[in-house]
């Protein structure tokens, strides 16, 4: 059951998979004449799993703060999980090797896939499922938390500096390594982590600032023009994809001040469009399916060597169907 009280934080969920589809559905538009100038558009649309990881942090942290025990919390979180992306794993994944075989895909990187154990996007045979491992090493922060440091904010302060100083290092003195996406115990250590730390940190703010008066107008300007500052510097650099400690620095923070800004419309407890709240309960399928639907999509859309109007038509409907797939599914 949806929140409503956080309604545009689902509304968010949804924008942000729609900017991971839109960052997907490039080719096409490059392919249709009419289109192809709105493509630049959505060269930076994996900033939408960067909001993702903020969101989860978010998310976590409150989770865990009302979880009973370390037992529950990690189940909760595994189910939530594992219950979302293995469907998908079995339609998509195992019923085609069912019927043709393994081909080319070894019996280990099946394994691994299943169990969300590869962060290497080109491994992974759900392509989007790189971003849950990293998820499933963030809860792992969590529950040490709670088991430890009875989920203190010094303990994820700490764990903050650490990542920091930690992909700070390697991007300075080992750069060659990080580029070859070597960089030591990556998934430990990940610098998306940074985001998801910073997410920890507003779920805490947000409980506090129920208690002060906030001028939200204001607050939504200033994260705007920073958001917009920091997207606009990651959009400089193509180094995003191998440094991740540069990714957090500009689409990360890009996503801070996203969630920020939608915090400040429910706590204006501004309504939020249904349809968007309906597009945001069905992000996660949205995210995990739209490669292999834009796959099916793509392949008749080539088949049928569509031009002009009729392209273009065809490529608008294939994403307006991927959105109502996701709703049902």
């Amino acid at each position: 059951m949806t929140n409503h009280k956080l309604a545009w934080i689902q509304v968010l969920r949804g924008a942000a998979a729609i900017f991971v589809l839109l960052f997907h559905v490039r080719p096409y538009f490059d392919a249709t004449a009419i289109l192809a100038p709105f493509s630049l558009v959505f060269n930076y649309g994996f900033a939408g799993v960067d909001i993702f990881f903020v969101l989860s942090g978010f998310v976590v942290y409150q989770s865990s703060l009302r979880a009973n025990c370390v037992r529950d919390f990690v189940w909760n979180r595994l189910a939530r999980v594992y219950a979302g992306y293995w469907p998908v794993f079995l339609l998509f994944v195992m019923i085609p090797i069912l019927r043709k075989g393994l081909g080319d895909v070894d019996l280990l990187t099946l394994v691994r896939s299943f169990l969300l154990l590869t962060p290497d996007l080109k491994e992974s045979l759900v392509p989007t499922a790189w971003s849950l491992t990293f998820e499933l090493w963030f809860y792992v922060w969590v529950a040490v938390g709670m088991i430890f440091f009875r989920a203190s904010l010094r303990y994820y302060a700490a764990l903050l500096l650490f990542l920091t100083l930690w992909n700070f290092y390697f991007m300075m003195f080992d750069r060659e390594r990080v580029f070859q996406g070597e960089q030591p115990l990556r998934c430990l250590f990940t610098g998306l982590g940074i985001e998801f730390l910073m997410g920890v940190f507003i779920a805490a703010a947000h409980m506090e600032l129920r208690k002060f008066r906030v001028n939200y107008p204001v607050l939504m300007v200033v994260v705007f023009c920073i958001g917009l500052a920091t997207y606009t510097a990651g959009t400089l650099t193509y180094w995003f994809d191998r440094l991740e400690f540069i990714r957090f620095a500009t689409f990360g923070v890009f996503g801070v001040c996203v969630v920020l800004f939608f915090l400040s419309l429910d706590a204006q407890k501004i309504k939020a469009p249904a349809l968007l709240v309906t597009l945001g309960d069905a992000s996660y399928g949205l995210y995990l399916i739209h490669p292999f639907l834009l796959d099916l999509g793509g392949k008749l859309y080539f088949k049928l060597h569509l031009s002009g109007v009729a392209a273009a038509v065809y490529v608008i409907t294939m994403l307006l169907a991927i959105l109502a797939i996701s709703v049902v599914w």
